[in-house]
């Protein structure tokens, strides 16, 4: 067998349940669960990837035109934000004070 290495790991309190939950179903520890999901994602499992690249690359040419345009035809604002926060509390019967 291999030579283990100890590591301590953070995660959050719903992926404590998963792995929990995974490891009972399956009758494995909770740290060969860990183990088996980096060799899944090591080879490459799990990811991913680009289904489409012809529909990706015509999502690129889009974003990049743009991001040429800049923000000059941008029209100016033309309200200001208490305004709409004050139409808001009228439109629920409260009051901004």
């Amino acid at each position: 067998m291999p030579r283990m290495v100890r590591k301590q790991i953070y995660i959050e309190e719903l992926h404590d349940r998963q792995l929990r939950r995974i490891a009972e179903s399956r009758g494995i520890s909770q740290a060969e669960v860990v183990r088996q999901a980096i060799d899944s994602q090591a080879r490459g499992e799990g990811e991913t990837g680009i289904v489409d690249p012809g529909a990706w690359q015509q999502a690129m040419a889009f974003m990049r035109s743009l991001q040429g345009k800049g923000m000059a035809e941008r029209a100016p604002q033309r309200w200001q934000r208490d305004e709409l926060y004050s139409e808001r509390l009228k439109r629920h019967d409260r009051s901004s004070d």
